[in-house]
């Protein structure tokens, strides 16, 4: 599984923790963790960021940008993101368009239609550099993208447009994560997991809902958002992607990061478990074939074995005999022994079944 993280989180953590952000880097790749998912605007404030990372060993993912396109804002205003990405080695770039400036529906739809008309030539302009633009279920109620609705709303009129999948976003809006799921599945390429927590955490930055919940952040696989299930469909779907830990507001964001990438480094030997499980069976199963097929060769020789024995003692005119005729019948039972009786070798050169056999037990010898 490919996993990644939120620079954000790592440069949180080494605040918190009074640490270099080197050292955290550096203890978070030693995780298992491979790429980190960086705001455009970091980069452009500071741009020692990609260095860092790939000086401990780790890519970026993917690069996520705020525009304001519902005003006069321009899609050649995200050119120099996708530029930036294709200088970085970074496949996606994340589109954040805006946000509506009022309530007012004919308001929104007219904004909506200008973020439209800046995103088409921004992701044309990525596709043909070679980079994925995305959107993701924004958590807000002035987005245009907080639902899988809305964000199909986008996808369904800009081909290039794909979808980062964002496990707990949904739940800000009050929409099942597995429905969303169903409707965007076609179009997901990048996945944020982010999970939480309906429990009060003082520490933790609280975000409430559209319908009053509060929710808090959790390390991926301790809250409440239906993980396991989203990442069973991703890959029975084939999915083989990046899987990106978030959870801003966490009070102590090491502490998450470790407990985070331990629930999907679980999820990991649960897979090889089952993998291994299904080559032991199909080992067995290829073993006990082998053993009913050389069980029924050994029991068809010993057949043969009997009819040659039988054909000898009744019709000993098929008997091979040497150039001696006489028969040493003498007290044959006292010279059976316990390896098979006159079937072994208890016949001197005289008689008719010593060259027949070898010393390990006649024709039920390893055949």
């Amino acid at each position: 599984m490919k996993k990644s993280v939120f620079y954000h989180h790592m440069a949180e953590a080494a605040s918190q923790k009074g640490m270099a952000i080197q050292d955290i880097i550096r203890q978070v790749h030693s995780l298992g963790i491979g790429w980190a998912e960086v705001d455009l605007a970091d980069l452009k404030r500071d741009n020692s960021i990609a260095d860092m990372l790939k000086n401990e060993g780790m890519g970026i993912s993917s690069i996520y940008g705020f525009y304001d396109f519902g005003s006069s804002q321009k899609g050649s205003a995200g050119f120099e993101h996708v530029q930036l990405a294709k200088k970085l080695g970074c496949e996606k770039v994340m589109i954040i368009p805006g946000f509506y400036a009022s309530d007012d529906k004919a308001q929104s739809e007219n904004e909506r239609e200008k973020m439209l008309a800046a995103m088409k030539p921004m992701c044309e302009y990525a596709q043909s550099e070679g980079i994925i633009p995305t959107i993701e279920d924004f958590d807000d109620c002035k987005s245009p993208i907080a639902t899988a609705e809305q964000m199909m709303w986008f996808a369904e009129r800009i081909p290039q447009l794909m979808i980062t999948f964002d496990t707990g976003n949904f739940m800000y809006s009050g929409q099942s994560e597995l429905d969303a799921f169903e409707l965007l599945k076609d179009r997901i390429v990048h996945v944020h997991c982010k999970d939480r927590s309906l429990i009060e955490k003082p520490q933790c930055e609280m975000k409430m809902t559209v319908d009053g919940k509060a929710m808090y952040p959790a390390p991926v696989g301790s809250g409440c958002i239906k993980m396991k299930e989203i990442i069973a469909s991703l890959e029975a779907r084939g999915y083989d992607g990046i899987y990106t830990i978030e959870h801003f507001g966490a009070e102590d964001q090491l502490m998450y990061i470790k407990r985070s990438a331990e629930e999907r480094n679980v999820k990991i030997q649960e897979n090889n478990k089952v993998e291994e499980k299904k080559v032991n069976i199909e080992k067995k199963e290829q073993i006990k074939s082998e053993d009913v097929k050389a069980s029924a060769e050994k029991k068809t020789s010993a057949q043969d074995g009997d009819k040659k024995h039988i054909s000898q003692v009744y019709f000993p005119q098929n008997s091979s005999r040497d150039k001696n005729p006489r028969r040493d019948n003498n007290n044959r039972d006292g010279q059976r022994d316990n390896n098979g009786g006159y079937r072994n070798n208890d016949r001197n050169n005289s008689g008719y079944r010593n060259s027949d056999r070898d010393n390990n037990g006649g024709y039920r010898n390893n055949d």
